[in-house]
């Protein structure tokens, strides 16, 4: 990943009121918004070992809070360093109190981390966005077991992303900041949106446009994926996001969710709902998520190497 520095790319991404004027007419706290958008997830290297190691304690501890966990992959994709090396950091980092170690053979490291009290702390002090934490007495309680690769999968994808440059200018990134899907759940979750596994704010001419990233690593039935196209045109709908890129690690499952998506968007403006009296969606509905969707087939072969390999 990118280890350039921010100088002239924060020229670009100075208009923080881009998102919050596209969400403030779904009737959404913008300013909460805008205040994860904002928060740093560049990972700079120092000119020394003292500023490297500053560097990377800070982004460890960041995305092991935002993104509800961390493992030694990620960070040695990240910081270019390799397995022992990121084990070696992570493992002073318990020491210190800010993280705690979980063994699961769910993880293609063993194990994966995710933050301690003092850890949440330090992050709360930094973002100045309130952090909720809960210590369990066996910690693995704190993780979903049945989504970790799923989401190491994501906090990669999220962090690769962001450190993108752009295609017309290599000395900016293409995204200005990023919401994880833990933020997403405790300010949509009891609305009839979709909650993105993330979302990533790209700046134009025009203002945000914000993009959701969908993370699938095994195959969906037609009725649940009719679900969520449904919550996905809401999302859009609303303001909240206005493309979705869906990635995988096989290009067969990509192709499986395109073909069903095809299908539903030309049956549905067909189909009736007789709850609400009307069609599940309109033509214009299907044509707006048609438009929207963008299947990321660049990142198969990489996450399936780092990843299933």
């Amino acid at each position: 990943m990118n280890n350039q520095s921010n100088t002239i790319r924060n020229t670009q991404f100075n208009n923080k009121s881009d998102t919050q004027k596209h969400l403030a007419s779904s009737g959404f706290n913008t300013d909460i918004f805008e205040r994860y958008l904002s928060i740093s997830m560049w990972y700079e290297a120092g000119l020394n070992n003292v500023e490297i190691g500053k560097a990377r304690m800070k982004m460890t501890i960041l995305i092991a809070v935002r993104f509800n966990l961390v493992s030694p992959t990620i960070l040695s994709e990240l910081y270019s360093i390799s397995l022992r090396q990121a084990k070696e950091h992570l493992n002073k980092l318990v020491k210190q109190k800010l993280l705690q170690r979980i063994a699961t053979h769910r993880s293609v490291d063993g194990c994966v981390y995710i933050c301690d009290r003092q850890g949440a702390k330090w992050a709360e002090e930094h973002m100045s966005v309130t952090v909720p934490f809960k210590r369990y007495k066996h910690p693995e309680m704190a993780i979903n077991q049945n989504n970790i690769m799923h989401d190491l999968i994501n906090v990669f994808l999220m962090l690769r992303l962001l450190h993108e440059t752009s295609l017309k200018d290599e000395n900016y990134y293409q995204y200005r900041g990023l919401m994880t899907e833990v933020e997403l759940k405790r300010h949509l979750a009891t609305t009839n949106i979709r909650i993105a596994d993330g979302l990533l704010a790209q700046p134009t001419n025009e203002g945000d446009i914000n993009i959701a990233l969908e993370v699938e690593h095994a195959y969906k039935n037609p009725q649940y994926k009719e679900k969520i196209l449904l919550r996905q045109l809401n999302g859009i709908k609303s303001g909240v996001f206005d493309k979705i890129f869906i990635a995988s690690q096989k290009h067969e499952i990509l192709e499986d969710i395109k073909r069903t998506n095809i299908e539903l968007l030309e049956t549905m403006p067909t189909r009736y709902n007789k709850k609400a009296r009307q069609p599940l969606m309109t033509e214009s509905d299907a044509e707006l998520l048609r438009n929207a969707i963008v299947y990321r087939t660049k990142y198969c072969d990489d996450l399936r190497k780092l990843f299933y390999s």
